[in-house]
C-alpha cells in the first residue's frame, strides 16, 4: 500500500508540475521592442525612428520568439522564420508599404503580433527612398535659369548640390515626387560634374542622366569648334533666331528655320552634317576606350524650339552616321522639348539605338573610331502628313560615357 501510495503522489506531483507548465506558456510575456537600427555592423550603436522603403532593419527586443506578423503602417510585411529570435526580428521594408509621401495619414507605427494574438507597438516613420534622378532638361543651364529634374521619389527635399558643391535656389517639388524644380546657383564648377539632392531619405546617388556641365566628348558647338561638312551653315550659325525668343546658352548655336516638309520630305535647310575631313572628331581617352560597350555611350546635345507653337508630334532628331553600312535612329523631339517657348533641353540618344536598315547595331565605341572620315549628320524630319513651319535651334554636340 505504501509503495502505491507513493506512486499515487509522485504522479499528482507530475501532473501538478505540467500544469505549471502549460499554465506559463499560457501567460508567456508580451512582446517589446526596444530599439530599431539597421544591419550594418557600422552603425549598430545608431538608434532609428525612421527609414526608408528598401532598408534592412534589426527590431530589437523582448520575447520576440513568437512573433509571426509584423505590420509597418498596417501593412503586413512577410516574415522569414529563420530570421526571428527572442531578442531580434530581421526584415526589409518593401517598396509596398505606405509612407506619409503617398498617404498623409498613415499611422508611422511598427507593429508585431504573436502567434497567440500579443502585439506591440512602436512609433516608426517609414519613408519613400532617397531620390532617383532619370534626365535633367538642360545640362548646359547658366545660373539663374531653372531646370527640371525628373525621375522618382522627390519628396521632403531638403537641398540641391550642383558640381563644386554649391546648392541651388528656389526648389519645388511635384505632389507625386516625379520631377523638381531648381533655380542654378553662380559658382557651378566650370568642369561640370553631377547634381546630387539631400532629403530625409538620404541623397540621391550618381545617375547616368544625373550629369550637368559636362563638356567632356564635346566635337561641335557652333564656336571654336565646328566642323562643318554642308547642309546649314554661314547665317544660320548665329545668335538670334527670327522670332527672338531662343537665347543663347553660350555664343552661337546651330538654326534650322525652314518649312519641314510633310512624309519626310527633304531639305538640306534642315541637314547638320558634321565633318572633319582628314582629321579625328570623335573623342578618344579616357572614357572613351575603344572597347567601352557601345551601351554606354550617348548622343547629347541641347535643342531649343520657336515654331511650331503648338506641338512637336512626328517632328524627329533623326541622327546618321555611315560605317560599314548606314546607322541611324529617328528621336521623337517631344520626349525630350517640354516646352514650345524658346527653353533649352538635353536630348539624349544612346547610340546603341543606332541600327541599319537590317537591324545590325554597333557593338562597342570602337566601331565608330574606325571610320576613315569623321562624320555624323543631324536631321529635323517631319513624319506627318501636313508640313510644319520650324524654327528648331541645336548647341552643343558631344558624346558622353553614361557611366562617368
Amino acid at each position: 500500500m505504501k509503495k502505491i501510495h507513493a506512486l499515487y503522489l509522485s504522479c499528482l506531483v507530475m501532473i501538478a508540475a505540467s500544469a505549471v507548465l502549460l499554465s506559463c506558456d499560457d501567460e508567456a510575456e508580451a512582446p517589446v521592442i526596444t530599439n530599431v537600427r539597421l544591419t550594418n555592423p557600422a552603425t549598430r550603436d545608431v538608434s532609428l525612428t525612421q527609414a526608408p522603403l528598401g532598408a534592412v532593419l534589426v527590431i530589437q527586443g523582448r520575447n520576440l520568439g513568437g512573433v509571426t506578423k509584423l505590420y509597418l503602417n498596417d501593412y503586413d510585411v512577410k516574415l522569414l522564420p529563420s530570421y526571428v529570435s527572442n531578442s531580434s526580428i530581421v526584415v526589409t521594408i518593401v517598396d509596398q508599404v505606405p509612407t506619409i509621401a503617398t498617404n498623409p495619414n498613415v499611422s508611422n507605427t511598427m507593429r508585431v503580433v504573436t502567434k497567440d494574438g500579443q502585439s506591440f507597438s512602436y512609433n516608426f516613420e517609414t519613408l519613400p527612398p532617397p531620390a532617383i534622378i532619370e534626365s535633367v532638361s538642360n545640362e548646359m543651364a547658366k545660373a539663374g535659369e531653372t531646370i527640371t529634374l525628373t525621375g522618382k521619389y522627390f519628396y521632403f527635399v531638403q537641398a540641391v548640390a550642383f558640381p563644386g558643391n554649391v546648392l541651388g535656389t528656389n526648389i519645388t517639388t511635384a505632389p507625386d515626387g516625379t520631377w523638381l524644380k531648381v533655380t542654378v546657383p553662380a559658382g557651378v564648377s566650370a568642369s561640370g560634374g553631377h547634381i546630387f539632392v539631400a532629403s530625409n531619405s538620404g541623397l540621391s546617388s550618381q545617375t547616368v542622366r544625373s550629369q550637368f556641365g559636362n563638356k567632356t566628348g564635346m566635337f561641335m558647338n557652333f564656336d571654336d569648334l565646328n566642323p562643318f561638312g554642308w547642309g546649314i551653315q554661314g547665317s544660320n550659325i548665329t545668335t538670334s533666331t527670327p522670332g527672338g525668343i531662343i537665347k543663347p546658352i553660350d555664343n552661337k548655336f546651330g538654326l534650322i528655320s525652314t518649312m519641314l516638309n510633310k512624309n519626310f520630305g527633304w531639305s538640306n535647310d534642315k541637314v547638320i552634317d558634321i565633318t572633319y575631313w582628314g582629321k579625328k572628331m570623335f573623342p578618344e581617352g579616357a572614357g572613351y576606350e575603344p572597347a567601352t560597350a557601345i551601351s554606354d555611350m550617348d548622343l547629347r546635345l541641347e535643342v531649343a524650339v520657336e515654331k511650331p507653337t503648338n506641338n512637336l508630334d512626328g517632328v524627329q532628331l533623326l541622327v546618321w552616321i555611315n560605317l560599314d553600312a548606314e546607322y541611324s535612329y529617328a528621336y521623337p523631339l517631344g520626349q525630350a522639348v517640354k516646352s514650345l517657348d524658346g527653353n533649352w533641353y538635353t536630348v539624349s540618344v544612346p547610340l546603341s539605338n543606332l541600327a541599319t536598315s537590317g537591324g545590325k547595331k554597333l557593338a562597342n565605341y570602337g566601331d565608330i573610331l574606325k571610320q576613315g572620315t569623321h562624320e555624323i549628320r543631324l536631321v529635323i524630319n517631319n513624319a506627318t502628313a501636313t508640313d510644319i513651319d520650324g524654327t528648331i535651334t541645336v548647341d552643343n554636340v558631344r558624346i558622353v560615357n553614361r557611366t562617368r
